[in-house]
C-alpha cells in the first residue's frame, strides 16, 4: 500500500488515500524527478496522482501550500501531455 495523493482539475475531485497503485495511463515527472501518473478519473477525464512517501522522508507537512504545490504540477502536465482542456 501507498500513500497517494490524487487530484483531477476538471471535476476537482481530490483525494488523500493508502491503496495500491491505479492503472496509469500517462506518466509525466513534476520537474524534481518524482513522477505524475494519471489514470482515468470518474468523470471520465484524467486524474494525476503522486506517491506521497517520495516526500514524507522530507518531513513535509501535507498542507494547503503544499497540495496547491501538487495541483499546479498535475494541472501543467495535464495541459502539455495529455493535450485537454482545463
Amino acid at each position: 500500500m501507498k500513500e497517494l495523493y490524487k487530484w483531477c482539475p476538471h471535476c476537482k475531485k481530490e483525494e488523500l488515500v493508502e491503496e495500491r497503485e491505479p492503472r496509469t495511463t500517462r506518466v509525466g515527472t513534476d520537474g524534481y524527478g518524482q513522477p505524475v501518473r494519471y489514470s482515468e478519473c470518474e468523470c471520465g477525464n484524467h486524474y494525476g496522482w503522486f506517491d506521497i512517501g517520495y516526500y514524507r522522508w522530507k518531513d513535509v507537512e501535507i498542507n494547503d501550500s503544499f497540495k496547491g504545490y501538487l495541483q499546479s504540477r498535475i494541472k501543467h502536465y495535464v495541459r502539455s501531455e495529455i493535450n485537454e482542456r482545463i
